[in-house]
Parts: C-alpha cells; sequence; structure tokens
C-alpha cells in the first residue's frame, strides 16, 4: 500500500507516498507528451532537456527513501527537513513541497490535541503519548512528551506548551468533569 516502504504504515509515511504517487502521475504525463514528440523525430539531445529535472527529482525521491525508511513519525519530517538542506533551489523546492505533505497529519494530531484535548495517534508517531494512569495520577503520569518524535516545525518549548494545552483541557474535561473546556467546546 501507500507508504508502506517507509517504517510501516503510519500516515506520515503515507503522506509523503502520496506526494511521491503525485510526481509520478506527473512523470507519466511527460512520457505521453514525449511519446507524441517521437512521432515528430524527437532527437536524444530534446530527450534530454525534457528528462533532466524529473529524473533529478527521482533521485531525490530514493534518497529521501532510503534515508527516511527507519523513522517514522515527527522523526521522519526532521529527516525529511535535513534533505532539504540543499545547495540547488529546484531540490529543496521539491523537499519542501513533500515535506508539506507529509506534515499534515502531524498538524491536524496537534489540531485536535490543543483545540480539544483530544489524542488520535494511531501510529505511534506524534510526540505526545498517552500512558495508562488512574485518575488521581493523571496531571502527572498520564500525558508525557517522546523528544524523539517532536516534528521539524515545532521547537522544544512549542512542545511543552503544546502538551501542557492538550493536557490541561483533558484534566479538566476529566477530573473536573466539565467537557465544556475545549475550543471545539465552546463553538
Amino acid at each position: 500500500g501507500v507508504g508502506a516502504g517507509f517504517g510501516g504504515v503510519g500516515l506520515v509515511a503515507r503522506g509523503l507516498a502520496q506526494g511521491m504517487l503525485e510526481e509520478l502521475e506527473e512523470w507519466h504525463k511527460l512520457l505521453a507528451v514525449l511519446e507524441a514528440q517521437r512521432l515528430h523525430e524527437l532527437s536524444l539531445l530534446q530527450l534530454l532537456c525534457w528528462a533532466e529535472a524529473p529524473l533529478q527529482r527521482f533521485v531525490t525521491m530514493v534518497t529521501l527513501i532510503r534515508g527516511c525508511a527507519q523513522a517514522r513519525g515527527g522523526a521522519m519530517t526532521v529527516a525529511i527537513e535535513r534533505f532539504g538542506k540543499h545547495g540547488d533551489e529546484e531540490v529543496s523546492a521539491h523537499v519542501a513541497r513533500l515535506l508539506r505533505l507529509a506534515c499534515i497529519p502531524l498538524l491536524r494530531m496537534l489540531r485536535d490535541w490543543v483545540t480539544a484535548g483530544q489524542l488520535h495517534d494511531p501510529h505511534a508517531e506524534f510526540f505526545i503519548e498517552q500512558r495508562p494512569a488512574p485518575l488521581v495520577d493523571m496531571w502527572e503520569k498520564r500525558y508525557a512528551l517522546r523528544p524523539h518524535m517532536v516534528p521539524c516545525f515545532v521547537s522544544t518549548k512549542l512542545a511543552h506548551q503544546a502538551l501542557l494545552a492538550g493536557k490541561s483541557i483533558n484534566f479538566i474535561r476529566q477530573a473536573c468533569a466539565d467537557d465544556g473546556w475545549s475550543i471545539r467546546g465552546a463553538a
């Protein structure tokens, strides 16, 4: 399936894979154009000129796959971002586009966490984890940061603030039995 080659089937890997599939669709469109041009005597030099940029993007995607295969979640976004620090502006722009697609699931998780205190992390990719803890220990033990999973777009300080925001909403909702304490609940 989409994203199966990246450390499992996580949502971040699926976002990256989706971007790569879109790139392959563009390649197929180019091949159709080249096939039509072949009928009008396409030279080898013309073929090289048409295919140079897409081939460079393929090299970049292969490099990303190899470099990110063992990473997942926020750690994968950090690995992708590293590849974007490249001297070639086209490579950097290509990696940035793929990175944006890979970050979408984490941005949704972050939004749900800080606005409603909801943690939906089916593949353990988010930088906040929920641990089993009784209600009396909820504040201290139920939620914790996974520092190695903090994504490239979140600083350590912001990660701690996000943890406190969602934790506060959950504490008020569960320990105080008040469901109205979320941005969504207030709307």
